[in-house]
């Protein structure tokens, strides 16, 4: 018994046989048999976890696990942007001669020797210029922060932590850095940061670094300061209660500003004076989770500006103290927004928000920059806008990155061009054996030359991108 493999379907093979001994005699032929392969009627599988990577300014790589078929594998097509670009029987290509600072997405489609072909792959998009890292994996990041020091040196501060039942969480707050040329990871402080998230991360004028975080365990909210090398610890409200985020920020004199909301008590604190300070300033109910509920600028004069969720309401508010007193304003109430907000002040002090609608599922801004509050929609494409941050650059244009929580992606959106653009610039990312879907817990800072990093968080892996 003899099996004949890869043959064409539905088409007919015609065979002969020859005996042949020890010696290499031949026998003569034997009657010619004739045999018409059946029709194949099943699809390959479909490519499943596709991958793509920004690998140079102009060139994307994709890769993807074979599929498999009843028969073989003939090969696959490779659509760009919806147009059919090649065809390959290799799992995998580099797509290049792109355009530089542009999205591209793909999908790939599976054909057998029938002509039967798979359905579309997933959807999988990137940015040329953009380049990825993968800081630290098998992490269950909760949430990060970014900063940059005077001369662009990327730090990174993020939670691992994992919910072990009955109200028992275990977890580190961890700081990474590439100032050594390679990404370092380190344990700042032992926590328990599932639950209740965020945490902030400043370089000061002095080049010391500061972390802001909360140890929902022992109810504190902390502070860490790095000044040489060495992290010192200590805590600056030892009975907080109920907080779920931690936004930090300094001034021209290197004073630092803090919002929290124990309780759902939007509270301000700084050491401006010497020693910490504390008032409430707002209230935005208490809320459960892990979301960024209220967030702190200061402006050159030092004075704080901060937007915070009014959940109790569903608006987003704005409190500041630049009049010598706090006033608060409504920045938008259309909806129930205002979740995830986050805040920067320009050169003029005036205030950019981005800020999660959540009736609607859309990423908004909002701006006080002609005097008055105006607001805008920036993407409204599936359920986006979770866990957005944003950056000012040295023009006042915004820069935010935020989770498409519809498609696992992380995006990002800028007015850098006059109006809003917006790109994909991490999809479903293939990372050591494992899909990651990336996009959680973002973190963005803009550097001295108008180049973008974020840190974010990726289904068990701490990630970073820039476009520098």
């Amino acid at each position: 018994l003899y099996v004949v493999n890869k043959l064409d379907p539905a088409r007919e093979y015609c065979f002969t046989v020859s005996a042949s001994d020890g010696a290499g005699n031949m026998s003569g032929r034997s009657n010619r048999a004739c045999a018409t392969t059946p029709p194949d009627l099943t699809p390959p599988t479909v490519p499943t976890n596709l991958n793509v990577t920004a690998d140079t300014p102009t060139g994307i790589t994709l890769s993807w696990p074979a599929s498999t078929d009843d028969g073989f594998v003939a090969g696959y097509r490779v659509y760009r942007d919806g147009v059919l670009i090649t065809t390959t029987a290799d799992t995998w290509l580099t797509d290049s001669g792109l355009s530089t600072e542009t999205q591209y997405c793909y999908a790939v489609q599976a054909f057998d020797a029938g002509g039967n072909q798979s359905a579309l792959s997933n959807l999988a998009c990137a940015t040329t210029s953009w380049k990825h890292a993968t800081i630290e994996s098998y992490v269950d990041v909760q949430w990060t922060a970014i900063a940059l020091d005077g001369n662009d040196k990327v730090y990174i501060a993020y939670y691992n932590g994992t919910y072990t039942g009955t109200n028992v969480q275990v977890g580190t707050v961890n700081y990474a850095t590439i100032v050594s040329g390679t990404w370092q990871s380190t344990v700042l402080d032992s926590v328990a940061p599932i639950v209740y998230g965020s945490l902030s991360l400043l370089s000061n004028t002095d080049g010391s670094l500061h972390a802001a975080y909360y140890d929902f365990q022992n109810s504190r909210l902390n502070h860490a300061m790095n000044t040489s090398g060495t992290w010192t610890i200590e805590s600056i409200d030892s009975n907080a209660m109920n907080v779920t985020t931690v936004s930090m920020a300094h001034d021209a004199s290197g004073n630092l500003h803090l919002v929290f909301n124990p309780d759902g008590n939007v509270t301000y604190m700084t050491n401006g004076p010497g020693y910490w300070t504390s008032e409430i300033v707002g209230r935005n109910g208490v809320i459960y989770g892990n979301a960024a509920t209220c967030s702190i600028a200061s402006d050159a004069a030092g004075k704080a500006h901060i937007g915070y969720y009014d959940y109790t309401n569903g608006v987003l508010k704005y409190v500041t103290n630049t009049s010598g007193s706090w006033v608060t304003e409504t920045v938008d109430d259309s909806a129930d927004v205002g979740l995830h907000t986050a805040i920067a002040v320009d050169a003029g002090s005036k205030s950019h928000l981005s800020y999660y609608d959540v009736s609607n599922g859309d990423l908004k801004y909002a701006t006080n920059k002609t005097g008055y509050w105006v607001t805008q929609t920036v993407d409204s494409v599936g359920d986006v806008g979770p866990s957005a941050a944003i950056a000012l650059d040295a023009n006042g244009h915004a820069h935010i990155s935020y989770t498409d929580a519809t498609n696992h992606f992380l995006k990002y959106a800028t007015n850098a061009s006059g109006s809003w653009t917006t790109k994909i610039i991490d999809g479903h990312t293939y990372v050591e054996g494992m899909v990651s879907y990336p996009g959680a817990y973002t973190a963005i800072a803009v550097d001295s030359i108008g180049k973008i990093h974020i840190s974010y968080g990726s289904a068990g892996h701490l990630r970073y991108a820039t476009n520098r």
